[in-house]
């Protein structure tokens, strides 16, 4: 089980900031998402856990936290 997203951007510039708030976030849970860029887009990945099949409650809690980053209102 995986949860998989591709985020669009505007601009190189709106993709650069949304990466380091990423980044900022991964660094802060410890939650490193398989990622994959250009231009205007983001590919993210965050794979389950190995052991028990299921998406860890953090990496939940980190999907939600990137849809916040995405649209902080």
């Amino acid at each position: 089980m995986r949860l998989e997203r591709r985020l669009e951007f505007p601009d190189y510039e709106a993709t650069r900031v949304f990466l380091e708030r990423a980044g900022g976030l991964s660094e802060e849970m410890d939650l490193y998402p398989n990622l994959s860029f250009g231009r205007t887009y983001v590919n993210m990945t965050l794979f389950a856990d190995e052991n028990t099949g299921a998406l860890s409650p953090d990496a939940l809690v980190f999907a939600g936290r990137i849809d916040r980053l995405l649209d902080p209102s």
